[in-house]
């Protein structure tokens, strides 16, 4: 196998950072017509998360509880019109195999349509509508369907699209490798994929791959807003789970843990490991789909777990968000005053550096003392050291 050239894998890449797809060797950025995308919007990026190791099976959505959000779909492969050359000729960027130095002109960009049948093999809650339908092309969705790339996942990856040729039949015949030496990309986000080479004997018809079902970033933000709640420090609590403990085993290895109740909304949650704040989101430390907290890796065998939110209705009816005590951290200090009177005083989340503070109590020596505003320290902040709280009062 001789490899993508130089001219083929740089065009690629260059192309696809101006926001084109990459359809011809020939053409330079300015020729192609097709948009591709790295920066993009809310509406485009997925908020559902998408499962390690989905089972190839066509046309049978997957995901987590109610929120499906993938779907293995035979997908047709239609030739682009201006896509014609032959990679023997100048700028063509021909591989170096005895085939490419004789290959003919052909089609070298073919775009993914959903199949003329879509709407009766699926079970795609989605189905029927202008992105998910018979013969859509996924460039022409605009990045409302995309196919889910292969870094959502490993060895043995199923995200890594499949072509296959026409058995003279209309039905996929045998697979075109991924390492075959027509040198063939594809590119996840508008379902176009790019063969460096032509090959008679190799033409690809069709393409398994997953595309991504769920919900985009912007209806899981809208979803989360749909909770009665305008700003935070505003609206009553009817309750509110503090410092509770997840149930899961910490074993190392257990990466799925269950709260008592819903948080509403789910941003609202604050949930620690070893006293330091978890950031929420599929690209950070944690996803939570109703009261289901899923890790991105495993905590450490023995780590403290626990959580605050707010369940069920509004937040408290007035909240101090980041409140930055009165006091010094000159290396000597270590009593400092709250702008308000936590209540509940147990409520009250102190951080030093980022770090959350444990308050003592009864068979509790902890990182402080609470009496009333003032918070004593059990031990001295070093110099210049970032304070700050968190509670209702």
């Amino acid at each position: 196998m001789a490899g993508k050239t130089d001219t083929s894998a740089t065009l690629f890449a260059q192309k696809k950072l101006l926001g084109k797809a990459h359809t011809s060797n020939i053409k330079i950025d300015g020729e192609e017509e097709i948009g591709s995308n790295v920066q993009t919007s809310t509406s485009l990026v997925f908020g559902d998360r998408v499962p390690d190791s989905p089972t190839q099976t066509l046309n049978v959505v997957q995901g987590f509880g109610s929120f499906p959000s993938v779907e293995y779909v035979q997908f047709d492969l239609i030739g682009i019109p201006g896509t014609v050359y032959n990679a023997n000729e100048s700028g063509g960027g021909s591989g170096g195999d005895a085939a490419d130095l004789t290959q003919p002109p052909g089609f070298h960009a073919y775009a993914f349509r959903f199949p003329e049948n879509y709407l009766d093999l699926t079970n795609n809650p989605k189905a029927g509508n202008a992105f998910f339908n018979n013969r859509v092309y996924l460039h022409e969705t605009l990045g409302r369907a995309q196919l889910i790339p292969p870094f959502f996942s490993t060895a043995p990856n199923p995200y890594i699209v499949k072509l296959y040729k026409d058995n003279g039949s209309g039905q996929p015949g045998d697979e075109i490798p991924l390492l075959d030496n027509i040198d063939w990309n594809v590119d996840y986000y508008n379902g176009i994929l790019f063969l460096q080479d032509v090959n008679n004997n190799k033409l690809p018809a069709f393409a398994k791959a997953f595309v991504y079902v769920g919900r985009m970033a912007d209806e899981v933000i809208a979803a989360a807003t749909e909770t009665g709640i305008t700003t935070y420090g505003t609206n009553i609590i009817i309750e509110t789970a503090w410092m509770e403990i997840p149930t899961g085993d910490i074993d190392g290895m257990n990466i799925t843990y269950d709260l008592a109740q819903k948080p509403e909304p789910a941003s609202a949650l604050l949930l620690y490991v070893n006293g330091v704040l978890q950031k929420q989101g599929l690209a950070f430390d944690y996803t939570i789909v109703d009261k289901e907290i899923v890790f991105t890796q495993a905590p450490p065998a023995g780590s403290s777990l626990f959580a605050t939110y707010p369940w069920l209705y509004f937040l408290p009816t007035t909240t101090k968000w980041m409140d930055i005590p009165s006091g010094q951290t000159n290396g000597s200090n270590y009593v400092f005053i709250l702008a308000e009177t936590p209540n509940p005083p147990e409520s009250l989340m102190f951080y030093v550096d980022g770090v959350l503070q444990r308050q003592a109590g009864t068979g509790v020596i902890g990182d402080y003392t609470l009496n009333g505003k003032e918070v004593t320290m059990n031990y001295i902040p070093k110099v210049g050291s970032n304070i700050s709280a968190t509670y209702p009062h």
